[in-house]
Formats: C-alpha cells, structure tokens, sequence
C-alpha cells in the first residue's frame, strides 16, 4: 500500500458520499455528518460555476482585446494607404461656371464613376462643394462643404454641412514671390471625421520646402512614381515640427498634388487628409492668390 493511500481512500468516499463515522451506532453524528457532506457538495458545485463563469469572462475579455487590437492594426493599415485622385477643371457653357471634380483614379467602371467623385464651384463668394450620387451626373443637392477666405485671399477656412470648421488652410504673404518659394500651414480639425477613432483631435501640417537645382536653376519636389510638368502651384505636405506620428518626418508625404496636362492636376492623399480636406486644400491653391505668391 502506497503511503497516505489510506488518507485518499477516506477523502473520495467522502466526496462520493458514503464516509461513515467510526460509531455507526451514533445517528446523530452520522446525521450532521450527512448534512455537512451535502451543504460541502453544493459549495462546490457552486465554487466550480462560479469559476467557470470567471473563466468565461475572462476568455471574452481576451477576444474583445484581440478584436481590438486587430481593429487598431487595419486602422493603421487604412491610414497609410494612399488614395490616387484625379482633380479636372472643366466649364458649363450652359450656367457659365467653372467646374472643379475630383474622381478616383482607378475608377473605371464607367457605370460606378461618379459614386465617389465630388465636385466644386464658385458660388456668391465661396467655393460649394457637392457629392455625385449616380454615373447620370445627378448630385446630392445638399451642399457637403463650404469653402471661404479672406479679403487678401491667404487664409482659407472650410465648413461642414452642419457649419463646423474642419480644416484651416494659411498661406504666407509673399508678394510676387520676393521670400521665395510659397509657404502655407494646414490645420485639420478631426472633431467631426467619423472615419477614425481619434476624435477632437488638431493636425498641424506644411508644405514641404523644395530643394533648389543648380542645373535647372529653379526649385524642384520629388514626386515619386508620378509623371509631373513644373508648375509653381505643385506641392507635398507634411507633418509640422514636432507634430504628428513621425514628428515632422521630411520623409512622411500626406498630400502632393501637381499637374500633369492642361486643366488636369494628380492630388493624392492619406491620413489625415479626406476627399473634402484634400479637394479644399487643392482648390485654395488653385485661387487666385496675388500676394501668396
């Protein structure tokens, strides 16, 4: 016999129920006995749900933070993916207008083209900006966004629908270039941008300065992978001095925009910018901004 083999043996009979005390004669002791077996077996039962349920818990607990944290993953995933636009300026003979349209640039299917194309003009001093809603040119006729500056027209604030202020576009005084090329300062504010989770929150940005070529004697930006004509509106943004994921990493492209043909400019763009940031930044530069320059 193994040693405390005894010692077990008295502990599953009890648990099975059939321990018996060592006077089987006195029922009274064998009574309590039994009701303290079974007041012990429903404890148990008890304590072991009760564990189950913590481990349950515990087991949800661990897939909603999993789940989260794959959330996070395909938010960051989503924010840096670049989104290829084609800005076109074209005219209505008909309501002698001009016609600003940003379209997608893989877009295709002819049948689903305008789905996701915006378009802008000028309307009793501010630029509307509407949203197609079918390939038969039909818009939403509720205006998505306004567009507005000042009286020397270097300071650009663009609305919501419902009149909150989303983005702030600020270009530096600089007449007929004297302080050389243009500086502007970008501020998006993110208090109504359903599209992520970081809300109320300030994004400071600026033009990247273009670096001056010696051979060409003119000031240069490197867009990458894109076929550009020189043009003193092309531009890149980047985070501000110390702000931002990379602390203003000269690296870090959020928005360049250029043009490539008569009356047709590229405007790519990440977060934080959206179609309706990028487009206003795009328009304000295509202004007519005399001491901007």
């Amino acid at each position: 016999m193994q040693p405390n083999s005894h010692r077990n043996e008295l502990h599953n009979n009890y648990i099975k129920g059939l321990f018996k005390m060592n006077n089987p004669e006195d029922e009274s002791k064998l009574e309590s006995t039994n009701n303290a077996l079974l007041i012990s077996t429903k404890e148990f039962i008890l304590n072991k749900k009760i564990i189950k349920g913590q481990q349950s818990q515990f087991s949800n607990k661990i897939t909603k933070s999993n789940s989260s944290l794959q959330e996070d993953e395909d938010l960051v995933k989503k924010r840096n993916e670049w989104k290829k636009n084609i800005l076109k300026i074209t005219s209505n003979m008909q309501e002698k207008k001009i016609i600003y349209s940003l379209e997608p640039e893989d877009s295709e299917d002819s049948l689903n083209k305008n789905k996701n194309t915006i378009f802008a003009y000028k309307d009793n001093g501010f630029y509307a900006i509407y949203k197609y809603i079918n390939s038969q040119n039909n818009y939403d006729k509720e205006i998505k966004a306004r567009l507005k500056w000042n009286f020397l027209s270097n300071k650009f604030k663009i609305f919501d629908n419902k009149n909150r202020l989303i983005e702030e576009i600020n270009y530096n005084l600089n007449f007929k270039g004297w302080n050389g090329p243009t500086k502007l300062q970008v501020i998006i504010h993110e208090n109504n941008n359903i599209n992520f989770d970081f809300m109320n929150k300030v994004h400071k940005m600026e033009n990247k300065s273009p670096e001056y070529n010696s051979i060409y004697k003119t000031y240069v930006l490197n867009f990458i992978n894109r076929k550009v004509i020189p043009n003193e509106k092309n531009l890149q943004i980047i985070f501000a001095k110390n702000e931002g994921w990379n602390n203003g990493n000269k690296n870090d492209i959020l928005l360049q925009f250029a043009q490539t043909q008569n009356n047709e400019y590229i405007l790519d763009f990440k977060y934080p910018f959206n179609n309706i940031t990028a487009f206003a930044l795009a328009l304000s530069c295509l202004s007519s901004r005399t001491f901007c320059k």
